[in-house]
């Protein structure tokens, strides 16, 4: 409870409120929301004779729907207790008011503001900008999905919805009002390797899909037969990999593999993010020449085994996972074919031509 009896969180109660029992206003959660009533950039038309209000929205509604006891945003639905939403428009109905605050937004010094960095001839290195790179290479902003050819992102969004990002735009809200790069936008250029970030990847941010198809195996040899010799023995190599060395649904490729692009352009394959299998595609030889190649006098010991090195690497230079292994990928097998795949290799294998023994040649550069 706040200063007085008629204060509750950050909410300070002008004239009676009874949708709510005002205790409720005092959870941290709900005193969170209170100040992003005010500092969320969203838009807001209140209809004071009604009392409700619309507030812009970026998910797959047009627009929110406000009253003083509900809201079809996701986090009322979800929840059932007040969002900013709410809490902005029984402010702006004089009904509460949010203490500690600084009054009402000045849009036009916001506007003065983007306009300022829209108009810089460095905006990366604009302070809100340099804030939006810090929080991209947070783990929290792990990409849940990256296409490295047509250089696009997926990112858990704030509702339902995910984001769909690409190096110009993104869906999320801060690019819909800023129309300028979001942290979501910094984070793909840094997976594409576009832009410099050491960003930290967190695996179980990525939520694992359970594929289901209608794929047959004569579906899957109909599109292996459009693929030339190399395109095959690549995807051959991958199964093998999958299936006798790694023992695991990942594989790792060089990037520069040229039969690599056509696997994914014909969505045979998908580019992942684990980075065990990335560390244990090089030997320890290559990894002791990787992290000297970093120029930063880390001091580590050159004669560990390959087990305890990438152990090493992981607990102790993570952030450095991206540059030591920049020359590689890994790669899923896609949903439509994910559990054709033995059948797949099978059939692969008793193409002329096609063995195990030239797996170094479709592997590596």
């Amino acid at each position: 409870m706040g200063n007085d009896e008629n204060t509750y969180g950050r909410c300070h109660i002008l004239s009676d409120w009874t949708d709510w029992d005002y205790s409720i206003h005092c959870d941290k959660a709900q005193i969170e929301r209170q100040g992003r009533a005010f500092t969320y950039p969203f838009t807001i038309t209140v209809h004071k004779k009604k009392k409700t209000a619309t507030c812009s929205s970026t998910s797959d509604m047009p627009y929110y729907t406000t009253t003083l006891s509900s809201c079809n945003c996701h986090d009322f639905q979800e929840r059932k207790l007040p969002c900013k939403h709410i809490y902005r428009l029984a402010a702006e109905l004089g009904v509460i008011e949010i203490i500690n605050r600084r009054g009402h937004r000045n849009y036009n010094k916001e506007r003065e503001k983007l306009a300022h960095i829209k108009a810089s001839d460095d905006i990366h290195n604009e302070p809100d900008q340099l804030k939006r790179q810090k929080s991209a290479m947070s783990s929290k902003c792990t990409p849940t999905e990256i296409d490295h050819i047509n250089q696009t992102g997926i990112f858990k969004g704030s509702g339902k919805n995910p984001y769909t990002t690409t190096l110009n735009s993104c869906t999320c809200r801060d690019y819909f009002v800023r129309r300028l790069p979001c942290k979501h936008m910094y984070r793909l250029a840094m997976e594409l390797g576009l832009f410099e970030g050491d960003f930290k990847t967190n695996i179980n941010d990525i939520p694992k899909s359970q594929p289901t198809s209608n794929f047959t195996i004569s579906d899957a040899i109909k599109v292996i037969d459009t693929l030339n010799f190399d395109e095959q023995s690549l995807l051959f190599n991958i199964l093998y990999t999958m299936k006798y060395r790694n023992h695991s649904e990942y594989a790792a490729v060089y990037k520069n593999n040229p039969p690599l692009k056509k696997l994914l352009e014909i969505h045979m394959v998908e580019v992942s993010n684990d980075t065990t299998t990335l560390l244990n595609s090089y030997s320890r030889n290559e990894l002791n020449k990787k992290i000297i190649q970093l120029n930063e006098n880390i001091e580590f010991k050159k004669n560990m085994k390959l087990d305890n090195l990438i152990q090493w690497i992981m607990d102790t230079i993570p952030e450095k996972i991206p540059n030591i292994c920049n020359d590689k990928l890994t790669v899923i097998i896609c949903d439509d074919y994910y559990k054709l795949k033995h059948k797949m290799y099978l059939y692969l294998k008793d193409l002329p031509g096609i063995d195990p023994a030239i797996y170094t040649n479709f592997m590596d550069e």
